[in-house]
């Protein structure tokens, strides 16, 4: 398996598109940093990015229930496959939503932006699906555009401080990630789906343990911490023993 996601990832195809959608995001980020000042235009650019969002993880759904179901032809799958059963597709359906109809920080955005940030970083970095589905199957393309496009809403809405991460709603992350495993053991023992949420496995096969779904729960809400320590410290000044107080405030009032 993991020959095969390197033939994947250095095949001429996914090279092109993941050299093209950095170099696009990072125009489009500078665009939007160096030029966008006035709040109804950057409001315009994340709906329509929100909508493109929405547009293609649907599309994305549609295309993996049709691969499950009419290319491997799997009497596992069927239509109620189009329910969201991993944490990207399910987070890039919510960030667009929110986008679109939320206000503001929503508490939502605590978990579900962190996930639309991080998801396609390791997407990205271990195409893992690639390696049975090829980069021509409309599944997999389908698959990393909405995940780029999911990283590029959540990196607008940071920069343009849209969103403003805190230490004190840190704890809405593993609040999150366990609601999502609720939703994916519903998933599995209702609706019969073979997995869900990664339950049943885990992210990367050569690594099970490192990433079974307990084990990145913790060391995912660990990752979003530090992470939230580094923007606080270095972009909005803050003293690392500030930044602790903030912490513990969630669970000393």
């Amino acid at each position: 398996m993991i020959n095969e996601i390197k033939e994947a990832v250095w095949s001429p195809s996914y090279i092109t598109y993941f050299v093209v959608t950095i170099l696009a995001t990072i125009v489009g980020l500078f665009i939007i940093n160096r030029f966008v000042k006035k709040e109804k235009t950057l409001n315009l650019i994340l709906k329509i990015t929100a909508a493109c969002l929405l547009v293609a993880v649907i599309i994305n759904r549609v295309m993996i229930c049709r691969y499950y179901i009419n290319v491997l032809q799997d009497s596992r799958y069927n239509w109620s496959y189009l329910i969201f059963n991993t944490f990207c597709g399910l987070s890039s359906f919510v960030m667009a939503l929110l986008v679109l109809f939320a206000k503001p920080n929503n508490p939502l955005f605590h978990f579900f932006l962190y996930v639309s940030t991080g998801g396609p970083i390791m997407t990205a970095s271990y195409p893992e699906f690639l390696a049975s589905q090829g980069f021509a199957e409309p599944a997999s393309y389908t698959g990393l555009i909405h995940h780029t496009i999911a990283l590029f809403l959540s990196l607008t809405l940071v920069m343009k401080r849209r969103f403003n991460p805190q230490m004190q709603k840190l704890y809405i992350y593993p609040l999150g990630y366990i609601s999502c495993i609720v939703l994916g053991l519903f998933e599995i023992q209702v609706l019969k789906f073979p997995d869900a949420m990664n339950i049943e496995g885990s992210l990367v096969d050569s690594l099970p343990i490192f990433t079974s779904w307990w084990m990145l729960a913790i060391s995912t809400t660990i990752l979003v911490a530090i992470c939230i320590t580094l923007y606080l410290h270095f972009r909005e000044h803050k003293s690392f023993k500030k930044i602790f107080i903030e912490f513990k405030s969630q669970f000393i009032e």
